[in-house]
């Protein structure tokens, strides 16, 4: 139903529903920073929580107020786990809404802490928190070890997004543990912009990512790998089309019509062999009509 065809009664108390929730908040204004953070970092959670952060996000922090949301959060934490299961996200949700208005690193420091934290949910802040971040080596052996624990592969996501992180790690274990393609081509592509040679060593094991990741990269020095990649008689269809792809990107016209021949040619064999099995199996099954009849 419309506004304009709320009964007249309905439409003025929703209006002034409206002027209450907006005179809350000015009274929340009219409140000193130093005094917001306290109100938004004590328990039992304030019913005017989401408010608070709200109008603290509005303010220029000094560095005492940072000191004072940081600490507030940190004793929000270790009270929390004493509280009863059903309030318990609350807090996560109050500590959430706080980690957004710190300065990044501030709220960078507390996530990384909460990376090992046994329940999910607050696991769940951390990633989030993390993605934008710059994710450093001891940061990547803080995921890896949290990973783990949790097995949560949002993690070793984190790690795929920093060239620092993955350098410092075992690329190998790495790539054997992350399940989804991209985030595979994600960690050779950062190992391929400062560690080419190394990079090299995964191209036979992970050729689809790796072409993958040279297309996105475009420099030709990957030319020749990527060319025994395309050629090679096990070559799969995937693995084909990014090679083709990257061949594209970097204008290699001699290379991209060999692909395209190559592409030709596992497509009319596959042909054959479906015609083949089609054949095979409507044979099988004529024979065995006559079987039955």
């Amino acid at each position: 139903m419309s506004q304009s065809a709320l009964p007249r009664d309905w439409q003025v108390a929703l209006d002034l529903q409206d002027a209450l929730r907006s005179a809350e908040f000015a009274e929340l204004r009219c409140l000193s920073t130093s005094l917001l953070c306290r109100r938004a970092t004590k328990l039992p959670i304030d019913p005017m929580s989401t408010a608070l952060t709200s109008v603290i996000a509005e303010r220029t922090l000094t560095r005492a107020n940072v000191r004072a949301i940081v600490d507030g959060v940190v004793r929000m934490i270790d009270q929390c786990e004493q509280l009863p299961s059903a309030d318990r996200p609350k807090v996560d949700s109050a500590i959430r809404r706080l980690l957004r208005v710190l300065p990044p690193p501030d709220a960078h420091k507390i996530a990384v802490t909460q990376l090992s934290h046994k329940r999910k949910s607050r696991r769940a802040i951390a990633i989030r928190l993390l993605r934008n971040a710059p994710v450093s080596a001891e940061t990547g052996t803080t995921l890896r070890k949290a990973y783990e624990t949790s097995k949560d592969e949002e993690m070793l996501h984190l790690i795929a997004r920093s060239r620092a992180a993955v350098v410092a790690t075992d690329v190998l274990w790495l790539l054997s543990r992350i399940t989804e393609d991209y985030w595979r081509m994600r960690v050779l592509q950062e190992l391929m912009a400062c560690s080419p040679r190394r990079a090299e060593g995964f191209a036979a094991g992970y050729p689809m990512e790796f072409a993958w990741a040279a297309g996105r990269l475009g420099h030709v020095r990957w030319r020749k790998v990527l060319r025994e990649l395309g050629t090679a008689s096990d070559a799969t269809a995937p693995t084909c089309r990014m090679v083709v792809w990257y061949f594209g990107k970097i204008r290699a016209t001699a290379d991209v019509k060999a692909m395209v021949e190559i592409i030709q040619s596992k497509c009319a064999a596959l042909s054959l062999e479906v015609r083949r099995l089609t054949m095979t199996v409507s044979s099988s099954g004529s024979a065995r009509g006559r079987g039955w009849s």
